[in-house]
């Protein structure tokens, strides 16, 4: 009897841990959004700071601008990993070492989010390398006749690095069942006539389409809860929920504390209905057949 509950009793202390740092932490903060924080008065519970937070101008500047990064990075990722991925199906053959072009489309995933954001800026600033360069070849007459690319209030860095950063991460999520179907199905569908671009967009992308949308839930979850990129390359109005929940915080003021936390699980909430929405499209719109494989 005690071998068998003796590995369970072995991560019982890191199951301990993981319960009452992780979940401790976020039940502490769900009751702080509620107006539970006694220490700057009488605890009391209310959603009035909920209320008073949603009506807010600056929230809802916060929201779009957030949705905007999210849903634009989101939708030009996808568009780019397709076009790659439908030009990795149609050369894949033995002519094109295509495993070259597979590491170099991941390289951008080696590289940490705050060093790419700082990449960006030194790229496309006013005072960047591609300014310079342009200045040099006298395509423009000064540096500050380049179009002002970051830290602009429309978040066209922001957007640009998080389409590099993700782009990789939806291929090498469709890949392998693309790569699957190939393998098993593409002479088979050659037999009965079919083109190698009419065998992708009737069997392969069906198929592949359940990993696709799921890499799509996960890269919007993160770009709209991230944080260093939009601060790095944000400016002061809009700004993004996770910059505009730090500077709240870091300012110090106890009071403050509860908006902070609203806003935490503002985000915490968006990300989860945004995942139940994903879970029922690949559940309710896609086929049996095409959810798995057999």
């Amino acid at each position: 009897m005690l071998r068998k509950i003796k590995p369970y009793i072995e991560v019982l202390p890191a199951l301990l841990a993981t319960l009452i740092l992780f979940w401790g932490g976020i039940f502490y903060g769900v009751f702080q959004s509620f107006g539970m924080l006694p220490i700057v008065g009488e605890p009391r519970l209310t959603f009035g700071i909920y209320f008073e937070v949603i009506r807010s101008k600056w929230f809802l500047d916060s929201l779009l601008f957030t949705l905007k990064i999210a849903g634009f990075s989101t939708f030009l990722s996808s568009l780019f990993a397709m076009i790659f991925l439908t030009l990795l199906f149609m050369y894949n053959d033995k002519k094109i070492r295509i495993s070259v072009y597979q590491k170099a489309f991941a390289m951008p995933m080696l590289i940490p989010y705050l060093v790419s954001g700082y990449l960006i800026s030194v790229l496309f600033r006013q005072s960047g390398w591609l300014s310079s360069i342009m200045q040099n070849l006298g395509l423009i007459r000064e540096i500050w006749d380049f179009p002002v690319l970051t830290n602009e209030k429309n978040g066209y860095s922001i957007i640009l690095t998080y389409v590099w950063k993700t782009s990789p991460f939806i291929v090498l999520m469709s890949y392998p069942v693309m790569m699957r179907v190939q393998n098993r199905w593409l002479e088979v569908a050659k037999v009965f006539g079919a083109y190698k671009f009419e065998f992708f967009s009737g069997v392969a992308l069906p198929l592949m389409l359940p990993s696709f949308i799921s890499s799509l839930f996960i890269i919007f979850a993160y770009i709209f809860s991230s944080f260093e990129v939009p601060y790095l390359l944000g400016v002061t109005h809009p700004k993004t929920l996770s910059v505009l929940s730090y500077e709240i915080y870091s300012k110090g003021e106890l009071y403050m504390r509860p908006y902070v936390m609203v806003i935490n699980v503002l985000i915490s909430s968006i990300s989860i209905v945004t995942g139940i929405f994903v879970y029922y499209i690949n559940k309710k719109h896609i086929s049996k057949n095409q959810r798995g494989w057999t």
